[in-house]
């Protein structure tokens, strides 16, 4: 599975637990490394921005071509690295698409969620800062396409890499021995069917289309779900331990230092057998004609 990197997936696991949004490491309010782009360049809004790979819904490439085309330009202010182009619109009252592309690599990061807030705030300290997203927003789905790369040494020497495809999103992880449950954990996958949050306003703003009627009903099971699953403590644990598996016991280990290895590898582990899709824990979904 070629998924979020291990870097990418510990950006978002770090804002998550500073309570910022990853739109926010763009601007004055954080900088975690790397330059903002100097220098704008030309981009095509063409089918060549994305190709199609393996996981990738069909209307992700219109989705990204239509940002860059209709959206506004933002790269002075969201940019975090040279020759970072950043688009972003929004497509709802309150729902905001927000397109990062390094053209250099022709990755292409996409961010979905509550509409941007961009603007002068007062901080703890009485200091005006810029801010991008006012707090920690659980809401945001981050989509990303990774282009392939060439192959510089070796018997494939000049061939290029697969392009690959991922998604993530906040899910509910225990925090503590005292079973404390938080939205800062990632659900990471390789197809947009597997995220727990709905992303059909994506797919209808990409492709001017309205979801057909098995679209709606699955789309209307799956936001209940969500919704539950954000707000209900006894939907979580059972989220959490199909995932993971149950809880360890604290009783089984003599020391902090145990008793600490043993939560965080449970926090990091992986269901086995793969990731679970929301559809595991909403049977009956498929028996719709």
């Amino acid at each position: 599975m070629g998924g979020i990197d291990k870097g990418r997936r510990a950006f978002i696991k770090l804002l998550a637990a500073l309570g910022i949004g990853t739109a926010t490491a763009g601007t004055g309010l954080i900088k975690l490394g790397g330059k903002a782009a100097s220098k704008k360049v030309a981009v095509k809004a063409g089918a060549d921005i994305v190709a199609g790979t393996q996981g990738m819904p069909s209307w992700f490439p219109a989705l990204v071509n239509k940002i860059i085309k209709e959206g506004d330009d933002v790269t002075s202010k969201l940019a975090t690295k040279e020759r970072e182009l950043v688009h972003t619109k929004k497509i709802g009252p309150h729902e905001e698409v927000t397109v990062y592309r390094n053209t250099d690599t022709g990755d292409v990061r996409v961010e979905y969620g509550t509409e941007l807030f961009v603007g002068k705030r007062i901080n703890n300290k009485g200091k005006e800062i810029d801010v991008i997203r006012a707090s920690n927003d659980p809401e945001t789905v981050h989509l990303e396409y990774k282009a392939g790369e060439v192959i510089e040494e070796g018997k494939h020497a000049g061939k290029k890499t697969k392009s690959e495809f991922s998604a993530a999103e906040s899910e509910p992880e225990v925090v503590n021995w005292d079973g404390d449950i938080e939205m800062s954990g990632v659900n990471e996958v390789n197809k947009v069917d597997d995220l727990i949050t709905p992303t059909n306003k994506l797919q209808e703003f990409a492709t001017n289309k309205k979801l057909n009627i098995r679209e709606r009903l699955k789309l209307e099971r799956q936001q209940k779900y969500k919704d539950k699953l954000d707000t209900d403590t006894m939907e979580q644990l059972d989220y959490i331990e199909k995932k993971h598996g149950p809880l360890p016991d604290e009783g089984d280990y003599t020391s902090a230092d145990q008793m600490n290895e043993a939560l965080s590898k449970y926090r990091g582990e992986k269901a086995s057998g793969g990731l679970a899709s929301y559809d595991d824990y909403l049977p009956g979904i498929d028996d719709i004609d």
